[in-house]
Formats: C-alpha cells, sequence, structure tokens
C-alpha cells in the first residue's frame, strides 16, 4: 500500500511540473497579449491550457504501451517451494508500476532426459527467444550450469540464482562477475535445527537424533546439515546423533522402508530431521502404516515450511511434524524482483551481490498463531 501510495505521488508530482511550466509560459503570453496584441497573446494562452491537458494523457498512453519485460523463472520440479517463491516474485513485479511478465518453466517428466539438464538447455532457449532476466531455482550446481549462465549473461540477460551461490572462481576466470543470489540464511536454519533437536534431546536423555543431510552436491541440503551436525557436536550430542546422506531431496519407497525398520526396531525414541517438509510426510505415512506403536517413539521435524496459497503449511495440516524451519521463500522471491528492478537503472547490480533472508523456526504454536491472524 505504502508503495502504491508513493507511486501516486510521483506521479501526481510529474504532472505538477507540467501544470507549472505550462504556467509560466501563459503568464508572459497572457501579458504580451495585454501589453502588445490581444489575438496573440490569447492563442498562446489557450496552446498552454491545452499542453497542460494533453501532455499527461500522453505520457500516461506512453507508459502503457511500454513493452513489458520477460522474466523466465526455471524451477526443477513442481513444489510449494518453487510456487511460493513465483508468488513474492510476481507480487512484487506487479507493485513497480512497469509491465512485466514472468514465465515459469518446470521439467518434462516424461522426457528421458534428466530435470538438471533439462534446465541447462532450457536456459538456452530462454536467452534464444530473447528473455530480459532468467531466476533459476537449480537443482545441482554443475558446471554445465555455470556454464549456460555465463553465456546468458554474455548475451546481456540479467540473472538471478535462487538458494544457490556461485563458484565466484569460475566466472573471474573468463572475466566475469558471478550473478546475483538471493538464498535464505542456511547457517541460521542448521541452528534453529540443532536447537531443536538439543532441546529434544534434553527432555528425554535416551532419545537418539538422526539428521537425513544431503543430497551431495545440492548446496541448499549440505550447507544446512553441515551447520546443524556442527552445533549438535559442539554441544556435547555427538554420542547421540547420526547422520545418512539422501541420494536424491525426496525419500524413495525402499530408503523409507529401510530408514522406518531402523526406527521401529530400536527401543528408544528418535527425532529426524527429514531433509524438508515433503520427507516428514513420506515418512510418517509409512510408519504410520506399517508400525503405529513407533509413531509416537519417533518426532519428525522438517525445512521450508512452504505454504499453498492459503497460507497452509501441509507438515502440521496433515502430518504429526513438531515443527519446521520457515525459509520464507514468497520473501525470498519478492527480494529477487527488487534486484530486478533496480537494475533497470544500473545492470552492474546484477553481479556479484547476495541478499539473505534470515528463516524462523515455526512449530505448532506459531502456526496456530499464524492462521488466526491471516
Amino acid at each position: 500500500m505504502r508503495r502504491r501510495r508513493d507511486r501516486l505521488v510521483e506521479r501526481r508530482a510529474g504532472y505538477g511540473w507540467v501544470v507549472l511550466l505550462t504556467g509560466l509560459l501563459c503568464a508572459p503570453s497572457l501579458v504580451l497579449g495585454l501589453l502588445l496584441h490581444w489575438d496573440l497573446g490569447v492563442g498562446l494562452t489557450m496552446l498552454g491550457v491545452l499542453l497542460a491537458v494533453v501532455t499527461p494523457w500522453l505520457l500516461e498512453r506512453r507508459a502503457q504501451r511500454v513493452r513489458p519485460r520477460t522474466v523466465l523463472f526455471l524451477d526443477w520440479r513442481t513444489h510449494y517451494y518453487g510456487n511460493s517463491l513465483v508468488r513474492g516474485l510476481r507480487a512484487e513485479l506487479t507493485l513497480s508500476g512497469r509491465p512485466w511478465e514472468v514465465h515459469v518453466w518446470h521439467p518434462d517428466e516424461r522426457e528421458p532426459v534428466e530435470p538438471a539438464q533439462q534446465q541447462i538447455e532450457t536456459i538456452r532457449s530462454g536467452v534464444l527467444r530473447g528473455a530480459d532476466a532468467l531466476v533459476i531455482l537449480p537443482m545441482v550446481a554443475s558446471e554445465a550450469l555455470w556454464d549456460e549462465v555465463a553465456r546468458a549473461m554474455e548475451a546481456g540477460v540479467g540473472v538471478v540464482m535462487m538458494d544457490v551461490h556461485p563458484p565466484r572462481d569460475r566466472f573471474e576466470r573468463s572475466g566475469q562477475l558471478p550473478p546475483f543470489v538471493v538464498s535464505t540464511d542456511y547457517g541460521v536454519g542448521g541452528r534453529l535445527l540443532a536447537d531443536a533437536i538439543a532441546d529434544a534431546c534434553d527432555r528425554d536423555p535416551t532419545r537418539q537424533a538422526l539428521l537425513l543431510g544431503g543430497p551431495p552436491g545440492v548446496f541448499a541440503g549440505e550447507e544446512r546439515a553441515r551447520y546443524c551436525l556442527y552445533e549438535l557436536v559442539a554441544r556435547g550430542y555427538a554420542e547421540r546423533t547420526q547422520v545418512r546422506l539422501l541420494e536424491r531431496w525426496s525419500l524413495d519407497a525402499v530408503t523409507v522402508t529401510s530408514l522406518n525398520d531402523e526406527l521401529a526396531k530400536s527401543d528408544r525414541p528418535w527425532i529426524v530431521y527429514a531433509g524438508y517438509d515433503g520427507n516428514v510426510l513420506t515418512i510418517q505415512d509409512d510408519l504410520v502404516a506399517r508400525y503405529p506403536e513407533a509413531r509416537s517413539r519417533v518426532e519428525l521435524i522438517g525445512y521450508d515450511c512452504t505454504t499453498d496459497e492459503a497460507q497452509r503449511v501441509a507438515v502440521f495440516d496433515f502430518g504429526k511434524a513438531s515443527g519446521t524451519v520457515d525459509v520464507l521463500p514468497e520473501a525470498q522471491g519478492r527480494e529477487a524482483a527488487r534486484i530486478l528492478i533496480e537494475s533497470r537503472r544500473d545492470p552492474s547490480l546484477l553481479t556479484s551481490r547476495a541478499v539473505v533472508v534470515r528463516p524462523m523456526w515455526v512449530d505448532r504454536a506459531v502456526y496456530a498463531a499464524r492462521l488466526a491472524a491471516h
């Protein structure tokens, strides 16, 4: 609301300058008419009034005819997290007062090509189609991905990376600066996880912790698990903590079966960091179906806290998670939009900088308060 009010004030100020200048033209014309030639003075005065009326209308029409700038958002799959990023991106671009078009791309699951490779090929085609900017949520941070990002930047396309920080030396070798990055603060997120796990272990001295880290090569998964593990070791919970690496973000049936078999056979209570919210539901559904008596001994926590448009969180509505880390994806999308808007005036802003959004811990009490407020 404040942004809209500011734009209205700016527009009225612009019209005010037009009226002021027209007045400065009309006043001498009227004086000229009184002193020298009445008809000439009246004619010039009427011309000034006409300009005062027509000029704002012409400026408004010109603004409406400005070519929309095209933003191509590349996701690695269809999920709530990516949808929330896009909601924030579109909302902030709409407030800019300039025409923007946001096109969302998801990999075709029917294609034999891996989603990561589909992303790379689409970046290339996005440049060829004339996209003004690319906002990329990568599946895997590979050398091939950075090669295509570099080519897009060389072609004059603005690039904003979500979640992943590009290797600076890779771009410097080719005489470039790395693209702009928007991400959550994984150091803070890892410490929030460690706080929740430590609290659960303190409530029950027999409780064990299991961290599902990774997947390998995925910056987001590795970074938050790394910080979480470091904090737990530093606080003296090393002997009560186990780590298992995810092969991919989503748990497959074989992995879930093996994991829950181990949890159910243990006579100790557990707290499990599931990697992200989707895995919380997968673990819970299998555990309830095959080992209902063990469910009360397994506490699950997630990561992302992504919501639908009604601000509902699945791990609380359909799951029994005790908490999750909210990475505020809509806020991240808004930050990406702001830098795109600012880069219209200064394209150099799209290089070698980063915005980090601080996450927060959400448990059931916080979630209930949010819903009541919403």
